[in-house]
């Protein structure tokens, strides 16, 4: 199953903008992207092998196992905390686990529009109520990235995982994400997941 077919299967494209395979999901397997064209071209983040993209959720066509893959090798601290909320908060049948973190992902992303389209700003205004909680995040995520040491690097892992993850959008993201996922009945939704692979 590839993540369009998640996407589609819990009806996502009905209720915010969704683009696959877009310049903007190269750089970031799945994203949520508040800004226009014209305020990306503002940005001192411009970059133009990215950017412009649209605005609404990108996501890689990738499949299921792939996404999981790359997010559980992008940041193993993160992907450990989100697997924790899942497993402190949802049950489901672990055989499951790899489209549940997947849907996580989705509703995380879902969860940051509704926030976003709720807010009634534009979107560099929107982005820049949470900018003072980002920064601390990028500077730290910029000294993991020169890290040599293994054991540090995942001590430092750990700690920008607890900044990123209380950054308050990113938390109403979380928590809506976790209500989604509680909505779900699992064994209904594994009989759906068995008849597309």
């Amino acid at each position: 199953m590839r993540m369009r077919d998640l996407t589609e299967m819990l009806g996502l494209e009905k209720r915010i903008p969704v683009m696959y395979d877009s310049r903007l999901a190269l750089k970031a397997i799945i994203q949520c992207q508040f800004c226009t064209p014209a305020e990306q071209r503002l940005s001192k983040d411009y970059d133009e092998d990215v950017f412009p993209s649209e605005e609404g959720v990108h996501i890689q066509n990738v499949s299921i196992e792939e996404f999981n893959e790359i997010m559980r090798n992008g940041n193993p601290p993160d992907f450990r905390k989100i697997r924790g909320m899942i497993n402190d908060n949802i049950n489901y049948p672990i055989s499951m686990f790899d489209v549940i973190y997947a849907v996580f992902c989705l509703y995380h992303e879902e969860g940051h529009w509704i926030d976003f389209k709720s807010s009634g700003q534009s979107g560099s205004d929107f982005m820049r109520k949470d900018a003072p909680f980002r920064k601390p995040v990028y500077e730290l995520g910029e000294r993991i990235k020169k890290e040599e040491d293994p054991n540090l690097k995942l001590k430092l892992g750990n700690e920008w995982t607890l900044l990123y993850r209380n950054i308050p959008m990113e938390k109403y993201a979380d928590i809506y994400a976790l209500n989604k996922l509680s909505e779900i009945d699992w064994k209904e939704f594994e009989k759906m997941c068995s008849k597309i692979n």
